[in-house]
């Protein structure tokens, strides 16, 4: 009789793709998205934060402040940016053949959240000034020298006084705006920068995940 021969068949299971590895992907997608991220928002915050410090903006006037009266000059507005620094330079001169070369000096923001009073300035000086959150801020040139009331209470300069006379004021001023957190995220780098990296994200995403259905569908076949 001859022997029969047993031949013995090894069937090989598939193995579906375990959950542990799709989280292993997609952990390192994630990873890999807030590193470009990162990168895209220091470039952007890199680029806006130097395109603000090179727009300064500088300015002077000549302004003629009659005996008696307040002149008020206005900036801030054209940088286009809250919290603005600002750094100017004043010098007054008298008309007339008056030497005295005085005025009173006051710098408040247009909002009335703050204020400086520099007192009185002769001849020449230099100053600074933080609008903190106001855009805009003023600058006060004060003429007025002494009160003389009457029985109503109604005051007016007094014109004896040796500076009650026409003063020119000359100012200098160099702002730089210095943007908010919200000048910041809102601004048109930043958004470009995250679109694009949500858009790199998404194909990014697409890519592994259908590699991964291409790869259980050839191992189910």
């Amino acid at each position: 009789m001859g022997e029969k021969r047993v031949e013995r068949v090894s069937f090989q299971t598939l193995r579906k793709p375990s959950g542990q590895s799709w989280f292993v992907r997609l952990a390192s997608l994630l990873l890999c998205v807030l590193l470009a991220s990162f990168g895209f928002l220091t470039l952007a915050r890199v680029e806006y934060l130097s395109a603000f410090a090179t727009s300064e903006t500088f300015w002077t006037k000549s302004i003629l402040v009659p005996a008696g009266q307040v002149a008020a000059v206005r900036g801030g507005s054209e940088t286009g940016s809250s919290r603005i620094e600002v750094h100017g330079n004043l010098t007054v001169r008298s008309c007339c053949g008056f030497v005295t070369d005085d005025i009173k000096l006051i710098i408040f923001s247009v909002g009335f959240t703050a204020s400086r009073n520099f007192g009185i300035v002769v001849g020449n000086t230099t100053f600074e000034w933080n609008t903190g959150q106001e855009q805009e801020y003023q600058i006060d040139l004060d003429n007025r020298w002494g009160q003389l009331c009457d029985e109503f209470g109604v005051c007016r300069p007094e014109p004896s006084h040796p500076s009650m006379h026409n003063k020119t004021v000359v100012l200098r001023v160099t702002e730089r705006g210095n943007p908010t957190l919200w000048e910041y995220v809102s601004s048109p780098i930043v958004i470009g920068a995250l679109a694009g990296v949500i858009v790199i994200g998404l194909i990014i995403s697409a890519f592994v995940v259908k590699k991964g259905r291409g790869r259980t569908s050839k191992r189910q076949d």
